[in-house]
């Protein structure tokens, strides 16, 4: 997490995003269009230069932890460190994804709704530092919006505007809500963050079990490209076909791109 701190550190929603899509086909672990549902790479500031192996998990550069820290330390050493600016909420690209995220990382959710924009900036404003202070960094997933129709899966939700922390069904498709603030003012928000923290139930699951249990209940998840991409008719699905996994590369790291 400490070496993170240096990095621009991107969750691609991958299906979910065309735009993304074709990025990461520019990484394709192993031809183009064979897209993966998990993709690692560490790269040079402009995008263009691989600064690890690319492939479905950092295990490919990395066998531990702290082999992978200690390179991040040496990378980042190599480029200048930008002035700290204002940053922005870490946000998926809407409360639908956000809230299947949330459940595949076993992790509460935090929804901004607010119709008015300048409302919403003013929100943000005050919730952006508490999303990178170090009690809250990588506790939560945030999704924001404007309609209230993209809310009726979350179960208990006030009237109003707001800040929402939602506890995420097993499915990630529908939430119930666990905490909420109103008000604009950093304590409000703070304590509504600690209380969801607080009443948030991790429960692990078996994919297997989960699998079966959504076969029965005929629950599916329909990836969504965007507006876009549901205009064109989607080409057919590459076939899978078994991959042997990329060898570790050599551990010194690339040239310099500046």
């Amino acid at each position: 997490m400490k070496a993170s701190r240096d990095f621009v550190c991107v969750r691609l929603a991958s299906f979910e995003d065309e735009a993304e899509t074709r990025f990461l086909d520019q990484l394709a672990i192993d031809r183009p269009g064979d897209l993966k549902n998990s993709t690692f790479a560490i790269l040079s500031p402009n995008t263009k230069l691989p600064l690890s192996a690319i492939g479905r998990s950092p295990q490919v550069s990395y066998p531990t932890d702290d082999d992978m820290a200690a390179a991040m330390v040496r990378i980042a050493a190599r480029y200048p460190k930008p002035e700290e600016g204002v940053r922005r909420m870490p946000y998926l690209r809407d409360v639908r994804l956000g809230l299947n995220v949330a459940s595949c990382d076993i992790a509460p959710f935090v929804v901004v709704h607010a119709s008015d924009p300048e409302r919403r900036a003013a929100i943000e404003r005050t919730l952006a530092p508490l999303a990178w202070s170090d009690e809250f960094i990588g506790v939560f997933v945030y999704a924001a919006t404007a309609s209230r129709d993209e809310l009726r899966a979350i179960e208990g939700l006030p009237e109003g505007e707001g800040v929402s922390i939602v506890q995420p069904d097993v499915f990630g498709l529908r939430g119930k809500l666990l905490a909420h603030a109103s008000g604009l003012e950093v304590e409000s928000l703070r304590a509504a963050l600690r209380d969801g923290r607080a009443a948030f139930h991790a429960e692990g699951k078996n994919t297997r079990e989960l699998i079966f249990e959504a076969r029965r209940l005929d629950l599916t998840w329909r990836d969504d490209p965007g507006p876009e991409a549901r205009k064109r008719k989607a080409p057919p699905a590459a076939p899978t076909r078994a991959t042997k996994p990329a060898a570790p590369p050599a551990r010194k790291e690339p040239a310099d791109d500046r």
